[in-house]
C-alpha cells in the first residue's frame, strides 16, 4: 500500500486535489471501503483503469492490494444478487471505430474487457454519458444493453449504488 501511495504522490506532485485525496486514502482506507474508493473520481479510478486497459504490469503490481480488496468486495455484493432474476444494464461510452467493427461481427457473443465495467440500471444515465461527451476523432458513441444473469458463474457483477460515491448513477 505504501509503495502505491508513494508512487502516486510522485505522479501527482503538482496536483493539490489529488494529493489531498491520496492523504485521505492513506488515513481512512479500509478494505470494506474498496468500492467506495473505486467509484470516487480520483487517482485510484483513473490510474487503475489505465493500468488494466494497457495491461501495464508494473502499475498493476503497485495496485495489487487494492485490486484484491475490490474483487473481494464485488464478490460479496454479487452474492446478494443470487436470488434476483436477469438484470438489464446499460453502458454509454465511446469506443474506437475499429473496435466497434469487431463488436458488430460478434453480436450475441461474449465480449471480454480488461478491467471493471461500470454500468447503470437507468438507461437515461448511460445516455447522458453519450450526450455530454461528443465522440473524439475515430471514435463512436455507443450504448450497450447488457443482460446480466447473477446465476452464471463465469461473470461476477454487483449492484454498488449503496456503496458508490457517484450517487444517482444506479451503478
Amino acid at each position: 500500500k505504501q509503495q502505491m501511495l508513494d508512487m502516486r504522490r510522485d505522479y501527482y506532485k503538482n496536483n493539490k486535489h489529488e494529493l489531498k485525496k491520496i492523504k485521505e486514502f492513506q488515513k481512512s482506507y479500509t478494505r470494506d471501503k474498496a468500492i467506495e474508493w473505486y467509484t470516487d473520481e480520483c487517482f485510484l479510478y483513473k490510474l487503475l483503469n489505465k493500468a488494466l486497459r494497457t495491461e501495464d504490469i508494473e502499475l498493476l503490481f503497485t495496485f495489487r492490494f487494492f485490486i484484491i480488496d475490490l474483487c473481494s468486495a464485488i464478490e460479496q455484493e454479487h452474492q446478494l444478487l443470487k436470488n434476483k432474476g436477469t438484470l438489464t444494464l446499460y453502458r454509454g461510452t465511446q469506443i474506437p471505430n475499429e473496435e466497434l467493427e469487431k463488436i458488430k461481427e460478434n453480436i450475441g457473443k461474449t465480449i471480454s474487457t480488461n478491467g471493471f465495467l461500470s454500468t447503470s440500471r437507468n438507461i437515461n444515465v448511460s445516455l447522458a454519458f453519450i450526450h455530454n461527451n461528443p465522440p473524439l476523432n475515430d471514435f463512436t458513441s455507443v450504448l450497450f444493453e447488457i443482460k446480466a444473469n447473477p446465476l452464471l458463474k463465469t461473470v461476477i457483477f454487483a449492484d454498488v449504488r449503496n456503496k458508490s460515491r457517484r450517487k444517482g448513477e444506479e451503478e
